[in-house]
């Protein structure tokens, strides 16, 4: 399934494409009853939920089996419009996502803790981020500038492919699986 916010309601899409309206997350402020959030990730029965394009100092943790809110306030604000999570020391607990200026976020949806790493990628809008169980980040430009992949120690992105421009963007993946990318030998060699 996945799972996503309509204001303050939760909303699960089938493998079938059936949207159902689980109802309202009662724990959530009520700030979201008119403002629409945006970052979202699955882990272990949790959705994590953060941003807006304005800067945010909480992640909710909502229970799906009975839409209970946990509010964590997060080390620094964030501006963050789609995070996932990533596998490291044995444990799925990062989110990454890039923030409003371009730069890379690591969040401990544990501790609350916000690690920004590298410079600022100014001219992009990253609001769909994925990951993938081999270790990789991936964000899409909402701009058109591309699809790319950033190295989690450094911050740096690299060009995978173009993308088209996009009013309202989102990311969805699953955690245990591959990204895959083939080359079919038709794209130009600066690819």
């Amino acid at each position: 399934y996945i799972y996503g916010l309509y204001f303050k309601n939760l909303i699960k899409l089938t493998k079938s494409g059936n949207v159902i309206d689980l109802g309202e997350i009662a724990g959530l402020p009520d700030r979201f009853s008119t403002k629409q959030l945006f970052a979202g990730a699955i882990n272990s029965g949790h959705y994590y939920v953060t941003g807006r394009n304005s800067k945010q100092k909480y992640l909710y943790k909502i229970e799906l089996s009975d839409m209970s809110v946990e509010e964590m306030i997060l080390t620094q604000e964030v501006a963050i419009q789609d995070f996932s999570f990533y596998h490291e020391d044995n444990a799925t607990k990062y989110l990454y996502g890039v923030d409003k200026n371009g730069k890379l976020t690591k969040i401990d949806s544990i501790t609350g803790e916000v690690t920004f790493i590298g410079s600022d990628h100014l001219g992009y809008k990253f609001d769909s981020s994925f990951s993938d169980k081999s270790g990789r980040f991936f964000a899409n430009d909402s701009n058109g500038n591309g699809f790319f992949e950033f190295n989690l120690a450094t911050g740096e992105k690299s060009f995978i492919s173009s993308s088209q421009p996009a009013t309202f963007n989102d990311g969805a993946n699953c955690i245990n699986a591959s990204l895959v990318f083939t080359d079919y030998g038709d794209a130009p060699l600066s690819y």
